[in-house]
């Protein structure tokens, strides 16, 4: 077996698994009563599909776009490497009797979610805002501000519950899945290099955990500047960004190490500035369906399904997106048989600065 998991069977390897189908197979079809011949000409037949099933696989690992057990090796050899999984971090107020403090290392929890706390702090005024950071990484560690937090140990003087603090908790992602690390490698090999090109800005984008989309606007903020608009669709419903993503983006765009050169790299020091990292502005659009038939929950749930994975892959900030594509995502959705698009019946447009999300169906009897 390779490195990479895919077998790499010797001479001698092969005969021994012939060999053994052959004693195996043959012997218990002979027993059975098939006659000699046949008993060995069914053994030809499962080795001959082994083997057809063996050069599937490796002519698959052959290729980028296709490659599973190599596809890191691919990425690598075009710079672009699997994104970690990351923790949601961010601040949490707790509630309070004055001069208490509040430990270093002390955990909160939001369900079975739980948090340290990175710095130790006294509560002023009945409370105290504290910085946090998920234990385990993941999206699981996303929370919205507002959101109640309890201390994992009681603390004397320290309320049970608090809330997550302005801005939420964020920056938690999962490991990278294949399809879009594959699609992150093609990209690659299909641009070059070329010390901050637009390529170059949302290939460093995309690398960081969480981002799925990305664009460049040159001049985007006046001459001589650039803005960078990303979008995190698996992090938050409507996929829009929050002002400590567009600082964490910033920061990578400015300076990040790169394995493959061994060295930081970032955008020019000329451009120290003059680069932006922004979430776009949310223009939802809300879907009018009239006549479905049948009119199901699970019909309802697919077609939903169907447009929100529309707007992802046709929503770009000053995109358009047609009704005729929203006509054809409904129908593919299973188990539709008919229906009726009233809303949009023109081309759904976007200004430079948004983009469109999902706003919801809604549908009318006729």
């Amino acid at each position: 077996m390779s490195n990479n998991g895919i077998p790499r069977l010797s001479v001698s390897e092969v005969a021994q698994i012939v060999d053994l189908a052959y004693e195996d197979s043959g012997s218990d079809l002979l027993a059975l009563g098939v006659g000699q011949a046949k008993a060995f000409h069914s053994v030809d037949q499962e080795v001959g599909r082994l083997f057809a099933n063996h050069m599937s696989n490796l002519s698959r690992e052959a290729f980028p776009w296709s490659a599973v057990h190599t596809a890191p090796e691919w990425g690598a050899l075009f710079n672009t490497f699997l994104k970690d999984s990351s923790c949601a971090s961010g601040p949490v107020i707790l509630y309070g009797v004055d001069g208490v403090s509040i430990q270093l290392n002390t955990v909160v929890q939001i369900g079975v979610v739980q948090y340290r706390v990175t710095a130790e702090k006294t509560i002023v005024g009945g409370e105290v805002s504290l910085d946090v950071i998920a234990l385990s990484p993941g999206l699981s560690g996303n929370f919205v501000e507002g959101t109640v937090v309890n201390l994992a140990t009681p603390v004397a003087g320290v309320d049970a519950s608090g809330i997550v603090g302005p801005g939420g908790l964020v920056g938690g992602a999962d490991t990278e899945e294949l399809v879009p690390f594959r699609d992150r490698t093609v990209a690659s090999l299909r641009v070059a290099p070329g010390g901050g090109n637009d390529d170059d800005y949302v290939r460093w984008a995309l690398e960081v955990p969480g981002v799925t989309r990305a664009w460049t606007d040159a001049h985007g903020n006046g001459d001589g500047t650039v803005v960078v608009r990303f979008m995190m669709d698996e992090t938050y419903a409507d996929g829009i960004p929050t002002e400590a993503d567009e600082q964490t983006v910033l920061n990578y765009l400015r300076r990040h190490w790169d394995d493959s050169l061994g060295r930081f790299i970032g955008y020019p020091v000329h451009m120290d500035g003059k680069v932006y990292a922004w979430a776009p502005v949310a223009k939802p659009l809300n879907f009018q369906i009239s006549g479905l038939d049948p009119v199901t929950e699970a019909v309802k749930s697919a077609i939903s399904a169907q447009l929100k994975d529309l707007i992802r892959r046709e929503g770009a900030p000053g995109a358009e997106i047609h009704p005729s594509w929203c006509w054809e995502a409904i129908s593919l959705a299973t188990g539709e048989r008919k229906h009726v698009l009233t809303f949009p019946t023109d081309p759904f447009t976007t200004q430079r600065g948004e983009i469109a999300t999902f706003g919801g169906v809604s549908y009318a009897a006729t």
